[in-house]
């Protein structure tokens, strides 16, 4: 870096005119450099300025992306990773407060339920073929008690209704037969009208 030196008043006046100038020259060489310096570090801080603008426009755009998850965005919910969401994220609550009630039918409400029609479109016996604990021959004239249940049979035009009668057969072994009515409920849907 250049050298600077003070000059005050009485020490100009003591310079000849060919030292002023030199002196005169000299300072113009050096402001030269400085301006030629000066505006280097302006085109530096330009770019600087240019470079921390994208810098800071791409901070925001990852802290954007980093905020999302399945809830706020269409990514799955696999890519959330093992942590918990925060507690103001969680929407899967309910926000209805408790109503210090008990869950389900309420005492005094009446139910509806769909009750067994009297006369069914088809009647269909259902009987055990063999014990199973003994593997005995089973017959439906031996069965002692029935069982009903009802199966609505879904058609576009028209609706039927069947029932089903399990018998409960008594077998030699003292084992007592009955068929278990979820297995055989069927459900048919014809669309072919």
């Amino acid at each position: 870096m250049m050298q600077q030196t003070r000059f005050t008043r009485d020490r100009l006046s003591a310079l000849s005119k060919p030292d002023l100038i030199d002196l005169v020259m000299e300072l113009a060489g050096q402001n030269a450099l400085l301006q030629a310096r000066v505006d280097e570090l302006e085109k530096q801080n330009n770019q600087l300025r240019d470079q921390n603008a994208s810098l800071v426009q791409r901070v925001c755009d990852l802290e954007r992306r980093l905020g999302l998850n399945s809830s706020n965005s269409s990514k799955p919910p696999s890519s959330d990773g093992l942590a918990k969401p925060a507690a103001r994220e969680r929407r899967t609550r309910s926000l209805r407060g408790k109503s210090g009630r008990k869950s389900g039918g309420q005492h005094g409400h009446k139910g509806t339920t769909l009750k067994q029609v009297a006369t069914p479109d088809a009647l269909v016996h259902h009987y055990p073929h063999q014990c199973t604990r003994c593997s005995a021959t089973l017959s439906p004239e031996a069965a002692t008690g029935f069982a009903a249940r009802q199966v609505c049979a879904i058609r576009l035009i028209p609706a039927t209704e069947s029932g089903s009668i399990r018998p409960s057969i008594p077998v030699y072994c003292g084992h007592r037969i009955r068929l278990i009515a979820a297995s055989l409920w069927t459900t048919v849907i014809n669309l072919s009208g």
